[in-house]
């Protein structure tokens, strides 16, 4: 009976403690999923992306985690570089169920971002989100004390516990400067691009409350992500790094990526619109946790990404094995769904 007891408080230490937010391995290729301010800052006038991630493929408990989000450019001029200021509007909907008591996490969010040009291939973008959300867990899949018939489990009697459901509101803020590698006819020099990007989530630390227990706030969320991208002179090669860290509460994650990507058309880094075509190879390291290999490709506006975690820190011997993560999104460039240009 103790073992019972004691294996749920173990389950619930762990999901407090090590799990504060579940998190992609892809984010790169969709930062706003955790900073709104990255909403429609890109060449793109519509964007649809679609994570997909299956935690611990191999073991008996299965995490799987969804999201999908929307993006549309808001009174952006034809071009590039938009001669002024634009807005974007983003709905991300993440869902996230996990563990033999199937606990939930689903929440609906609105964004929106205001993006400012700063010169010719430079922006600055500011973004807020407000999000609904909902937490879950279904406890007839779990045995407690007070079910404990004589000597034996009776699943009838109701175990007394308190609600196994309840609803949230959240909000987030981000800021981000990225700089664009220069359109050219034909590249006679080296270009560069990078991105920086802050933000912070949970601002109103919304209080999870399960079994009616008040007062467990939430950990406000910071994350910062820059990455750099060389796009070699004379070549259809392209060389990019990544850092990412999330702090979270006592929590620290530190994520480092490097790219090689080489564009499959003779205009590709010549033209550097993300409608080319090209292969993407990375690497990313959580520290002391993962080992992250990705491959992405590029059709025009389509992208497709595959990545695979191999546990190498705590949790590599426990015979869960790794994660697969799955990454799909389509983008609009020559006209908008709603007008032409």
């Amino acid at each position: 009976m103790r073992k019972i007891v004691f294996s749920i408080l173990f389950s619930c230490v762990l999901f407090k403690y090590f799990c504060q937010d579940f998190h992609f391995s892809q984010n790169s290729e969709n930062p706003s999923f955790f900073n709104p301010a990255m909403v429609s800052l890109n060449d793109a006038w519509e964007r649809i992306t679609i994570n997909q991630r299956n935690q611990w493929i191999s073991g008996t408990t299965k995490f799987n985690t969804f999201t999908i989000s929307v993006e549309s450019a808001i009174l952006k001029k034809k071009g590039y570089v938009s001669p002024s200021s634009y807005m974007g509007l983003g709905l991300i909907l993440q869902n996230d169920v996990g563990g033999d008591s199937k606990l939930g996490y689903t929440l609906i969010g609105l964004q929106s971002s205001a993006i400012i040009p700063l010169a010719k291939s430079k922006k600055i973008s500011i973004g807020i989100q407000a999000s609904y959300g909902n937490k879950s867990v279904d406890l007839s899949k779990v045995q407690f004390e007070s079910q404990w018939n004589e000597n034996r489990f009776d699943s009838y009697i109701l175990s007394g516990e308190g609600q196994n459901s309840f609803n949230f509101f959240d909000a987030s803020a981000g800021i981000a400067l990225t700089k664009s590698a220069l359109r050219k006819s034909n590249l006679k020099s080296q270009s560069s691009s990078y991105l920086f990007s802050f933000s912070a989530s949970h601002l109103n630390q919304p209080s999870y409350n399960f079994l009616g227990v008040k007062g467990d706030k939430q950990f406000i969320k910071y994350a910062l992500y820059i990455n750099y991208f060389k796009y070699l002179k004379g070549s259809k090669i392209a060389i990019g790094t990544h850092l990412f860290s999330f702090l979270q509460g006592p929590h620290l994650e530190n994520q480092l990526g490097f790219s090689f990507r080489t564009f499959l058309k003779k205009s590709g880094p010549q033209v550097l619109k993300e409608n080319t075509y090209f292969v993407d190879l990375s690497f990313f390291y959580r520290v002391n946790e993962t080992l992250i290999p990705r491959i992405l490709f590029s059709w025009k506006g389509y992208r497709v990404g595959f990545s695979y975690d191999i546990h190498t820190g705590l949790i590599k011997n426990n015979g869960n094995k790794g994660s697969l993560e799955v990454f799909l999104q389509a983008n609009t460039f020559k006209s908008s769904l709603f007008k032409r240009k």
